[in-house]
């Protein structure tokens, strides 16, 4: 993976949690329901380490060697 294709990678990854982790959080926030709050919250940390997790595995595999 390019330094580019990371950027373009990472703010596409950004905005799809941002508008369906965060807008959940933000809803359940005006709602005032601290229960959806909290599993917003966790939903909203498990995306962004799933995204993490992913990059950094992509980052794995463009750096290892290719053997056939």
């Amino acid at each position: 993976m390019t330094d580019d294709q990371l950027i373009a990678w990472a703010s596409k990854t950004s905005s799809e949690i941002v508008k369906r982790e965060g807008a959940a959080l933000a809803e359940s926030a005006c709602d005032g329901d601290e229960a959806a709050i909290e599993a917003d919250s966790n939903l909203l940390g498990i995306a962004i380490a799933q995204a993490i997790i992913d990059a950094y595995r992509a980052g794995v595999d463009a750096a290892t060697p290719r053997t056939s």
